[in-house]
């Protein structure tokens, strides 16, 4: 097997771990190892590392639904944090996701969304996504 291929199975493998960790509610550990999996799946430059596959789930398997607020937006890059309430800790968010037509700032309330999970970590995913621009016709 190449090293390539060998590191590809190890993030697969650290990848369900965080998972798991999550859904048991081990969140501190889950977010650590999702640190370490977006920064190792960087840097062998992973494509499917940003595809959202997985949701956090209640145990009929439909999608949780979770609320929080805007805790940070980054000026820079097209991404944030926020604050979820019924986990007591922040996860990413793409502020464009929830614009709804008006601006987010720190202590937003950004509504109802569910977590999904990619290969950088857990990510707040709206129930319903926006309309950015009408439909051309």
């Amino acid at each position: 097997m190449l090293d390539t291929d060998r590191l590809r199975s190890t993030i697969l493998l650290r990848y369900l771990q965080g998972l798991a960790t999550f859904h048991l509610g081990q969140l501190t550990t889950s977010l650590q190892l999702f640190r370490e999996l977006e920064r190792d799946a960087e840097n062998i430059q992973f494509r499917k590392r940003v595809i959202r596959s997985h949701w956090a789930s209640e145990p009929d398997g439909k999608p949780k639904v979770f609320t929080g607020t805007v805790d940070r937006i980054f000026d820079d890059q097209p991404k944030g944090f926020v604050y979820v309430e019924e986990l007591r800790c922040r996860i990413q968010f793409i502020p464009l996701d929830f614009l709804r037509g008006r601006e987010l700032k720190k202590n937003d309330p950004i509504g109802s969304f569910h977590i999904a999970f990619n290969f950088i970590g857990p990510i707040a995913d709206p129930i319903t996504k926006p309309q950015h621009s009408k439909p051309i016709k």
